[in-house]
């Protein structure tokens, strides 16, 4: 006799002989008569889906393997319940209005900002500019730019900081109402 064939001669036994015992089990452990029924039905299809010889004994199967097939479906059944949370009712509602006159003033700071630089590297500032331009405008760390432009570190701090105080002298910061 094969497996499978083996297997379903049991899970029939199983069924006539300890159904009752597997519903009493599950409702102990879930409190709800549904849900019982649900994990019972569940192991029923487990075992015929996958026969496993392993956890055959006498003639059907080791009850205590049953048992805590039951306990372990119903702790990921609720593990699973108290992860899924509903949408409240206004979740597609938009919360803060969009500042489209801030976005503005940032845009023209920016602006700003890039037609300053441009214009220093006109005058004897050009090395601080491209240094610092560099600096804010690229993936480069000060150190980073120090050694792709062979330059000390301090040069390229001392650059930066003198072009990021030029900035703020000329340029008004769109933050400073304490607005992001």
């Amino acid at each position: 006799m094969s497996i499978i064939e083996e297997n379903k001669i049991r899970v029939d036994k199983l069924y006539k002989t300890k159904h009752d015992w597997l519903m009493s089990c599950a409702y102990n452990i879930s409190k709800d008569r549904d849900i019982a029924e649900e994990l019972v039905s569940e192991l029923y299809l487990y075992i015929l889906e996958k026969p496993n010889p392993a956890i055959w004994y006498n003639d059907i199967f080791n009850l205590l393997y049953l048992y805590s097939f039951l306990k372990s479906r119903f702790i990921n059944m609720t593990k699973l319940i108290n992860k899924t949370q509903s949408l409240p009712d206004n979740f597609d509602r938009v919360d803060e209005v969009y500042n489209e006159e801030f976005d503005k003033k940032l845009e023209e700071t920016y602006s700003e900002v890039m037609r300053e630089l441009d214009n220093l590297k006109t005058s004897k500032m050009w090395a601080s500019a491209k240094i610092a331009e560099l600096y804010f405008f690229s993936e480069f760390t000060l150190e980073g730019l120090a050694k792709e432009i062979g330059i000390s570190k301090s040069t390229s701090f001392l650059n930066t900081r003198k072009i990021r105080r030029h900035l703020k002298e000329v340029i008004p910061n769109p933050f400073k109402d304490g607005k992001p």
